[in-house]
């Protein structure tokens, strides 16, 4: 994945899945999400052990987010 790509419901939640298996405890992240899924996105950050800390848009369509990693449950 390039740091361009734009991200649906279902591939944040393959991404942050795969990324939970690097990251360390308070590693924070940031990831580009359509603006139609940010419904979605707290209940699939808190699936992933993840929590938004941040947000803000990024053009017409998109919102950049800020994740940091809670560590394994």
């Amino acid at each position: 994945m390039s740091s361009k790509d734009v991200l649906d419901s279902r591939s944040l939640s393959s991404f942050l899945l795969s990324m939970s298996n690097v990251l360390r405890k308070d590693d924070k992240l940031e990831v580009v999400v359509y603006s139609k899924d940010i419904q979605e996105c707290p209940g699939i950050a808190m699936e992933h052990n993840f929590a938004i800390i941040d947000g803000e848009e990024d053009g017409e369509d998109k919102i950049k987010l800020v994740l940091v990693y809670k560590g394994k449950p």
